[in-house]
Parts: structure tokens; sequence; C-alpha cells
């Protein structure tokens, strides 16, 4: 296994699909169960990055990363639609969407369907260094990236 950075300490696409099918099904759980007791309006907050090309030529792993990073868990409980699957369990679970946004995540294509994170921006920096773009990064190893507030 790699080390990952956040809880629970490792990386396996495998098991990070099933994580996110059980947020995407708890949230839907949970928002029915508010609903059924109250008429508030329901939503989440969402962490949310900005995905940018290493070069012009990584534009497909943009489309790519944030498919998996955002699409995915919005089309299921807007739209219901799991991974290609109709799932009405989980359409219109959302009333409002709060976004985090902390920095950004460089991406570059492997393939013509895969991408791969590049160490040095974003959350993956080193300590109180730069990153490649000579942006400072934080004493938690996070590139401060202000021109991704004025991309959407």
């Amino acid at each position: 296994m790699l080390s990952g950075g956040f809880p629970p300490g490792y990386l396996s696409p495998l098991l990070a699909v099933k994580a996110l099918i059980n947020l995407i099904q708890a949230h839907a759980r949970a928002y029915e169960a508010i609903k059924s007791i109250s008429k508030k309006p329901v939503g989440l907050i969402y962490a949310n990055n900005s995905f940018t090309p290493l070069t012009d030529k990584d534009d497909k792993a943009v489309e790519l990363a944030e498919r998996d990073a955002r699409w995915l868990f919005f089309d299921a409980i807007i739209h219901g639609n799991l991974y290609g699957e109709a799932r009405e369990d989980l359409r219109n679970k959302l009333d409002w969407i709060g976004v985090n946004y902390y920095s950004r995540v460089v991406v570059k294509l492997t393939n013509d369907n895969s991408y791969t994170i590049v160490p040095g921006y974003g959350h993956y920096c080193e300590r109180n260094s730069v990153s490649p773009d000579n942006r400072p990064c934080s004493d938690f190893g996070w590139e401060f990236y202000q021109r991704a507030y004025t991309m959407y």
C-alpha cells in the first residue's frame, strides 16, 4: 500500500470507490431522516479542489479528476446516477451546497483514461517550501494558489 496524507493513512482506488458509495448512501439516508421530522433545507459542505493541468496536453486529466472528486458525488445525490446506475433512492437529496476551498491539485494524463496527481503543488508540497511555480507553501505543506478563487 502507498502512504496517504489523510485518514485512514493509505491510498487504495478500490477502497476509495467503496467509501464514496457509502458516503453517498449515508447522505441520502440522513437527508430522508432529517426531512421526516423537519421542513428545513438540508445540504452539505463540500471540500472542493481546483484541478489544473500540468501542461496544455493534460486538459483531459482535469476532466477525469473533476469527475472522480466532484461530479460522481453530485450526480448521485442530485440526479440519482451512481456509476451509470439509476438510483431513485439517491435522487434529489440536496437543497444547498457549501464549498470549502483550500488549494489546487495539479494533474497529468497518464493514458487516455487515467491521470496522476503531480507532487510539489497544492496539498502535495514540502512544508515551508515553494512550489515548482515559485508559490509559497504553508507549514502544513499546502501551496498558496489564490488564482483558483477567480477561475469559476
